[in-house]
């Protein structure tokens, strides 16, 4: 949703109108055209925050005419979590299209707990016949945008216009206003630890926490990120402690619930200091999460990675191991594989996996990495081309 309104509609926070609607519904449907399983949305962020219930449910109704699925990181997932959902639910409702929760979560100590209520309200609605389910990846922190805690209004115009804001002093106070009740409750100083950051004065407190820069000087939180946005163009990602284990484990539990990792392309070794997510979700929920504490059987954690994400998006040939299926295989000890990432040395790989196959060819051999790319773009529209060889065996 973010490409689409971008593409018509650039970084205005203002109402899309018919004819905007009607662009943003053509490019959806030349996205579906090609291949695309789903449209998304990111509520929480600049441009989707800007959209209303209204746009929301016109491009999910598009995307439902196409029997896409509907995906969204909810406007809130704090404080008002309960009131997002019920959004999200009653957009599929009226769009009539399948609905996926992104990273269901309760953020913020006063909201720990929060997750029972959503997923009683999942349940009631799948109940109701509505197609929802949800995903969760296995970490009490999060990791986004720093500039998503802003006020919406300061994001008006994109980057460039929030710089302008940070450089007004009356401007700045107002945005400074507006963040100060979050810190504390979903935005906790001493546990927004700075991820990636492009090029500045701060680059070198990569890995320290928004309450260590505001301490070493001397501001308040909120201050100390306005000054780290200013100093680097807006730009900066964040690790945000915020989460109960309980929860995780709850949300892990339900049998609707896939495992994602929520994690993103890292340009290099040494690229920041991102979430360990990156490195080891699934070896987390596997080894952790599994054998380790019991949350789940063995069966159901391998069934939440593969065969309920694929049916998820509805790719057929993939997620199960059967005849005629495209071999995408991994081989690993379940006494042995263990994440290794952690929060304070992040570039680290899990242990415990010996072979990696894609579509037959192996890319990990005995734990190392072989030259083979086999990887392909998947398209809806362009089932996977079954051929004789070793992918189908």
């Amino acid at each position: 949703h973010g490409a689409l309104r971008t593409a018509v509609m650039g970084s205005a926070r203002a109402q899309a109108g018919p004819a905007q609607l009607d662009a943003m519904r053509a490019l959806l449907t030349t996205a579906a055209e090609q291949g695309a399983f789903g449209l998304s949305t990111g509520l929480i962020y600049a441009p989707g925050s800007f959209a209303d219930h209204d746009e929301v449910v016109a491009l999910a109704a598009e995307a439902a005419r196409h029997d896409l699925l509907y995906a969204t990181h909810m406007r809130d997932e704090g404080d008002h979590l309960v009131e997002a959902l019920t959004e999200a639910l009653d957009t599929a409702r009226a769009a009539g299209v399948r609905l996926q929760v992104s990273h269901l979560k309760a953020m913020g100590p006063a909201n720990h707990g929060k997750v029972r209520q959503a997923l009683a309200l999942i349940d009631a609605a799948a109940s109701d016949g509505l197609d929802v389910a949800c995903d969760v990846y296995p970490y009490t922190a999060s990791s986004t945008r720093l500039t998503s805690r802003l006020p919406d209004w300061a994001m008006d115009g994109g980057p460039s216009a929030l710089l302008r804001h940070l450089a007004d002093p009356a401007t700045r106070a107002r945005v400074l206003a507006d963040l100060r009740p979050a810190v504390g409750r979903t935005f906790l100083p001493e546990g927004v630890i700075l991820a990636q950051l492009t090029p500045g004065p701060y680059s070198d407190r990569i890995g320290d926490s928004i309450a260590d820069i505001a301490r070493d000087e001397q501001v308040e939180p909120a201050e100390a990120v306005l000054n780290v946005l200013a100093a680097h163009h807006g730009e900066a990602m964040i690790v945000n402690h915020a989460m109960a284990e309980d929860d995780v484990d709850t949300v892990l539990r339900h049998p609707s619930a896939a495992v994602a990792s929520d994690g993103w392309v890292l340009h290099a070794p040494g690229d920041g200091h991102p979430h360990p997510r990156n490195f080891g979700t699934f070896a987390r929920v596997l080894g952790r999460y599994t054998r380790d504490r019991g949350v789940l059987e063995l069966a159901d954690a391998v069934r939440k990675m593969t065969s309920l994400p694929a049916s998820r998006l509805r790719l057929s040939d993939r997620g199960t191991v059967a005849p005629g299926q495209i071999a995408d295989l991994v081989v690993l000890d379940p006494a042995r594989i263990t994440d290794r990432s952690t929060y304070a040395e992040p570039w680290q790989y899990a242990t415990g996996v010996r072979d990696v196959l894609v579509a037959g060819e192996p890319v990990l051999r005995d734990g190392e990495p072989t030259a083979a790319r086999p990887g392909r773009v998947l398209r809806r529209t362009a089932p996977t081309t079954r051929r004789p060889g070793p992918e189908h065996r």
